[in-house]
Parts: C-alpha cells; sequence; structure tokens
C-alpha cells in the first residue's frame, strides 16, 4: 500500500469498502463492466460535519449500487485523490466518471486515472439548470406583464 494511502487512512474518520462487492459487480452485470462509475460527496450523511464520498454503480434499471464509502475530513481534491487511489489498488480503472460539477473530483480523476471521460448527472445538471434559469425566467414574466 503506498504511503500516500496509508496517510489518507489515518485522516479519515472511518471507511467501508467492499472490494468484494466491486469485482462481483464487474464480473456479473456486463452494465457494471462497462467501466461507468458515479462518485459523489455528501453532507446529508454527516457525522459532526464530516461529508461522506460514496462511488459506484447504476444497472439500466436505475438501481445504484455504492461499492466503496469514505468518512473524510473534508471535500477537497486531495481526499478525492486518496479516494480513488484506494479503489484503483484494487486494479479498477474507470472509462468514464460521473458525478455533479464539481472540480476537485474532475481534479482529482485527471491525477489518478489520467484516461479518464468526466460525465454529469443528469439530475445534478437538471436542479442547477433550474436554480439558474429560474430567476431569469421570473425577470422575463415580470417584464412581460409590465
Amino acid at each position: 500500500m503506498s504511503k500516500q494511502i496509508q496517510e489518507f487512512l489515518k485522516r479519515m474518520k472511518t471507511r467501508v469498502s467492499s472490494a468484494h462487492l466491486h469485482r462481483q459487480l464487474l464480473t456479473k452485470s456486463s452494465i457494471l463492466a462497462s467501466k461507468v462509475v458515479q462518485v459523489d460527496a455528501t453532507y446529508k450523511l454527516n457525522w459532526h460535519g464530516f461529508p461522506v464520498m460514496i462511488y459506484g454503480f447504476s444497472d439500466a434499471e436505475q438501481h445504484f449500487f455504492a461499492t466503496h464509502l469514505a468518512l473524510v475530513s473534508n471535500k477537497n481534491t486531495w481526499c478525492y485523490e486518496r479516494f480513488f487511489e484506494a479503489i484503483s489498488a484494487l486494479y479498477y480503472a474507470p472509462e468514464i466518471i460521473m458525478g455533479d460539477g464539481d472540480t476537485t473530483i474532475s481534479a482529482a480523476t485527471k491525477k489518478v486515472w489520467v484516461p479518464i471521460q468526466r460525465a454529469m448527472c443528469y439530475a445534478h445538471v437538471k436542479m442547477n439548470l433550474k436554480k439558474k434559469l429560474q430567476p431569469k425566467v421570473m425577470d422575463i414574466a415580470r417584464e412581460a406583464a409590465a
């Protein structure tokens, strides 16, 4: 295990990883074998304000299978890099990684898995478009009513 991964494991509060589940999903499902993964960090599952990083796959029926979790001190590039390196240590390299538009995910994926494509999650795109466009639509409606 590399020193960086050892350092990451020391700095993490707790982690859950399922290498067995990871391998099983890759071998049993052609959808999952396509090497498209999803990653995100959330504060909704937090403990004392620490974000939880989650990594996994979705099948054709849009069921999500979490294979790796990490409770980390920050949602930053360094933490994502260590998280991805721990996954990479399982001799796994995805071809496409999907998530929100967080630049820390993009930066970490470029450092750990150089030939990788980045995709945006439809739900995040829809949510952000609604957030950004709603005020503009309201302004246009007010101007039209005036």
